[in-house]
């Protein structure tokens, strides 16, 4: 009973107030019966006010602007107060206004949402294209060719990482790269290495999700820390692109060790088992790679291009709505 002004009411609309601020759902009909918690801000439509006009005006630019305004928090944001956000004004047509441009909105809504599905789908498709690829060619490479360890096709340079405190870190893109598991994580004011080299993931998660590449060159002057091996091709057996491409292919899972913190050593490392074919073969296939990922990268930035102009045609929409320009 003493939570009884917070049970949640069909029909009403519920908004993040905290982190994911502004987002907006309506409480549908049959919900369990629960209370919000204080993340969380319901409201119910008074009689002449349509919940569903309420909703897109709530997710228009024009509401979510405003209630930018009066955020607070650096890690999370929050809004300031409840007050605060009784106190904005909101255009209010008539009832029968109101409706017209929920069906007006649903209907332009629709086929955009039926247009952006589509190209998600693209989208999915050609992120399925370089691992597609990659497993075609280093599959009918592994059938022909013999594998060599890593240590027998490059130099290791683990011993030279330098791991730096965070406060002695530059904070500036004006400084040199600080490299770790993933890539960039900073800037600092020198290097330790200058050159071409190959940096394999040590630990972290990413080895188990593969979110991000687990190799990656990096090039010119830089610094490391010991969260990534660091190796260099030997140029007369292989070369550091080749190998960037097949760490992309193979699956380590066999070699990482930890569960809460995944970890790839380097004694694991250097039992991974490459493919190692002729260079000119090699040559052929990083040539082949990196011809279609240039596509496949063409061919996402187009879709992804597209699709942030339909978002943006609902935003222009949702603002002409409550301009009485619809």
């Amino acid at each position: 009973q003493e939570m009884k002004r917070f049970e949640l009411k069909v029909n009403s609309l519920i908004m993040s107030c905290s982190g994911t601020i502004g987002r907006v759902s309506i409480v549908p009909p049959n919900i369990q019966k629960g209370i919000i918690n204080q993340a969380l801000l319901m409201l119910t439509p008074i009689k002449n006010l349509d919940t569903f006009f309420l909703k897109l005006l709530m997710e228009s630019d024009f509401f979510q602007n405003i209630l930018s305004e009066y955020t607070t928090g650096a890690a999370i944001s929050n809004v300031a107060s409840v007050k605060v956000l009784k106190e904005i004004k909101i255009p209010l047509p008539p009832l029968e206004e109101q409706m017209r441009i929920v069906e007006k909105l649903d209907g332009l809504f629709a086929k955009i949402d039926k247009s952006i599905a589509l190209l998600d789908v693209n989208i999915a498709s050609a992120n399925a294209l370089m691992p597609s690829a990659l497993n075609e060619v280093f599959e009918e490479l592994g059938e022909k060719w013999e594998k060599k360890k890593l240590n027998q096709i490059s130099i290791n340079h683990d011993g030279k990482r330098i791991p730096i405190k965070e406060d002695k870190r530059v904070k500036n893109i004006n400084g040199y790269p600080y490299y770790g598991a993933s890539g960039i994580v900073d800037y600092v004011d020198d290097y330790i290495f200058d050159g071409e080299y190959l940096l394999i993931s040590e630990d972290g998660a990413n080895l188990v999700i593969r979110k991000t590449p687990i190799a990656f060159i990096a090039n010119g002057k830089f610094w490391v820390n010991n969260h990534a091996h660091i190796v260099q091709a030997i140029h007369e057996i292989t070369s550091n692109k080749y190998l960037e491409y097949f760490f992309a292919y193979v699956d380590i899972s066999l070699y990482i060790t930890g569960a809460a913190q995944p970890k790839l050593s380097q004694k694991k490392l250097f039992e991974i088992p490459i493919i190692i074919p002729p260079l000119d073969i090699q040559t052929q296939t990083v040539a082949y790679l990196d011809a279609l990922h240039v596509k496949v990268e063409a061919l996402k930035k187009v879709q992804a291009t597209k699709k942030a102009k339909l978002l943006a045609l609902k935003a222009s929409l949702l603002e002409s709505a409550f301009k009485g320009e619809l």
